[in-house]
Order: structure tokens, then C-alpha cells, then sequence
């Protein structure tokens, strides 16, 4: 295990009209993968109310681990992920974001580092926050609507199903698993650890 912090984010929109509307995946993910490895590890922790962002800390061997909820709009995320990476000294290498993917079907999941937003506004915010985009993502499908009536900025904001929300659950425990063995600096493995059953 690296000695090292990690900031690991989960994109969404604050407010109960936006709970569990698939551009929150984000959010959905980072509670439950937060609650787990507390959990695994006999942590306690808890989430902390500050005026942009909600954050949390788990003790993982020898890293600390800050979990990030930013708490203004989508296209503003990155101003919470530039204050606690300049406050903790995280470098980009040592950020984790999740979220929400239109071109990828309901429940894929895809661990990339780098690259470009392909029109996330979060992905956006954050990029443009901290300088860098050279961060880890996990990209997690939400699909596109099959109606052609229905546009892409209406389903992003439409909320799961309760079938959808139980298949979401394998899918969050998928990333708890990968995101340990990015922790280990193994990159390749922890893409590979997606795809097991």
C-alpha cells in the first residue's frame, strides 16, 4: 500500500428533486462506497457539512482516503475538488471521480485516467479547476433514452428504477473492489477487477 491521501468524488446536483436521477450516480456511489469501506476496514465515519461540499474520511492502511460530495451545480464541481486538493496537496494522479455516462449502456462501468469531458460538465469543472485532466474516472452507463421524443438533458435527469437502483448495487461494489487495487498504484488490474463477476 502507497502512503499517499486520495480525493475520490462523486459527481451530481444538489437538492431532493435531483435524488436519484441518473446524472447522481455519482452521489449514489460515493455513499454506498464510502459505507462499505468503513465497514471493511472498522472505521467509523461520518459526512461532514461545509458550505460547497459534504466530505468524509476513511483510514485505509497506511493512505487516507476523502470522500467528496460537491454541493453546487454539475458545471461548478470543480471549485470543491481544486479546495480540498490544493488544501491536502493531491495531485491529479491521486483523484478518483465518478460518474454518470450517456454513451455507455444502463449498468457498464469503465475505468479511465486522462483524456478529454466528452461534454461533462463536471468532468469540465473539474478539468478546468485543477489544472489537469489527468485523473482516474469511473464512468458508470446510464444510457440513452430509446424515444426519440425524449432528449438527452430530460433522461439524464430522470430517476432510476427501483430495478435499476438493486442493479446499481453490484455495480457500486464492483468499484469498491477496483478502486482498491488502484490504490495499490495497478492501474491495469483494477480496470480488469470491473469485469469480474
Amino acid at each position: 500500500m502507497v502512503d499517499s491521501t486520495w480525493l475520490i468524488v462523486g459527481l451530481g446536483n444538489p437538492g431532493a428533486k435531483y435524488l436519484d436521477t441518473r446524472h447522481n450516480v455519482g452521489f449514489l456511489a460515493i455513499e454506498l462506497l464510502c459505507q462499505l469501506l468503513s465497514k471493511e476496514l472498522h472505521n467509523s465515519s461520518s459526512w461532514s457539512n461545509q458550505k460547497n461540499y459534504e466530505i468524509a474520511t476513511v483510514n485505509y492502511a497506511e493512505s487516507k482516503l476523502f470522500f467528496l460530495k460537491p454541493l453546487q451545480y454539475m458545471n461548478l464541481s470543480g471549485i470543491a475538488v481544486q479546495e480540498i486538493a490544493n488544501f491536502y496537496k493531491i495531485d491529479a494522479h491521486n483523484i478518483i471521480v465518478i460518474h454518470d455516462e450517456a454513451d455507455l449502456d444502463f449498468a457498464k462501468v469503465k475505468l479511465k485516467k486522462g483524456g478529454g469531458d466528452a461534454g461533462h460538465n463536471g468532468l469540465k469543472s473539474i478539468t478546468s479547476s485543477i489544472g489537469s485532466a489527468d485523473y482516474y474516472r469511473y464512468r458508470i452507463g446510464i444510457g440513452r433514452p430509446q424515444a426519440q421524443q425524449n432528449g438527452i438533458s430530460d433522461w439524464v435527469l430522470s430517476k432510476f428504477t427501483s430495478e435499476e437502483l438493486r442493479a446499481l448495487d453490484d455495480i457500486f461494489i464492483k468499484i469498491k473492489n477496483s478502486i482498491k487495487v488502484l490504490l495499490e498504484d495497478n492501474f491495469e488490474l483494477a480496470q480488469k477487477t470491473l469485469n469480474k463477476n
